[in-house]
């Protein structure tokens, strides 16, 4: 069976400086729902903006129905992500538009320049330009930071 791309631009406009006003999202299939008020790419997906990478193998978007803001954006398969020089993956994740915030959860690693670290579950404040990094009471957060 041909492996189709299917090509989607999604415009959407919403007061939120960590996503531009577009995105690109590549995926071999694309499910619409507008019952549910959601979108499912299935398939080698790859979303992108000016700020952000995520690539999975199904990535889900709730948006609301009076305005078509994007509500949030998830995946519950395994998930890279990359934004400026840090990169991320780990089992699932989930991205909230109007409060700026990513998280990252089971089997985190994580990336940054010379930097690296591991934990259960990793949280991206964009708005406020911090993260936390925490595990279970098994596992411990390792982290392994470069003196230059």
């Amino acid at each position: 069976m041909k492996n189709l791309k299917l090509f989607f631009i999604f415009f959407y406009f919403y007061n939120v400086n960590s996503f531009s006003s577009e995105i690109l999202v590549i995926s071999d299939m694309l499910e619409v729902d507008n019952s549910k008020q959601l979108s499912e790419f299935l398939g080698n997906v790859h979303i992108s903006d000016q700020e952000i990478e995520i690539w999975s193998e199904k990535i889900s978007i709730n948006y609301s129905s009076s305005n078509s803001l994007i509500e949030e954006i998830w995946t519950n398969n395994d998930v890279k992500l990359v934004r400026e020089n840090l990169e991320a993956f780990g089992r699932s994740a989930i991205y909230e538009p109007s409060l700026e915030i990513l998280k990252i959860i089971g089997n985190v690693k994580i990336k940054e320049d010379l930097n690296y670290a591991e934990c259960d579950e990793f949280t991206l404040d964009l708005k406020n330009s911090f993260s936390i990094m925490k595990s279970t009471k098994s596992s411990k957060v390792k982290a392994t930071i470069s003196k230059n």
